[in-house]
């Protein structure tokens, strides 16, 4: 009867095992991982947070927009 029950933990250990390690080795696919992320920066007249493909740059300096840009140029021109 002892010999019974330690074959069948045995078993079932195993089974266990076998199920885990599939699971474990299956490739899980996440959407979007593969992908490269964007970087991000921060627009300097408003702080807005934009991906810098899309910001308007300015002698280093990113804008969400071209009116944000030239309204910074507007006050930081220097001034005669």
């Amino acid at each position: 009867m002892l010999t019974r029950i330690i074959v069948v933990a045995v078993l079932i250990a195993a089974a266990w095992f076998l199920y885990r390690k599939y699971v474990a080795a299956k490739d899980i696919k996440i959407p979007g991982a593969g992908k490269r992320q964007a970087i991000m920066k921060k627009c300097a007249h408003c702080g807005i947070h934009l991906p810098e493909a899309e910001s308007v740059q300015l002698e280093g300096l990113h804008f969400c927009s071209e009116a944000h840009k030239l309204e910074y140029q507007k006050q930081h021109a220097p001034h005669e």
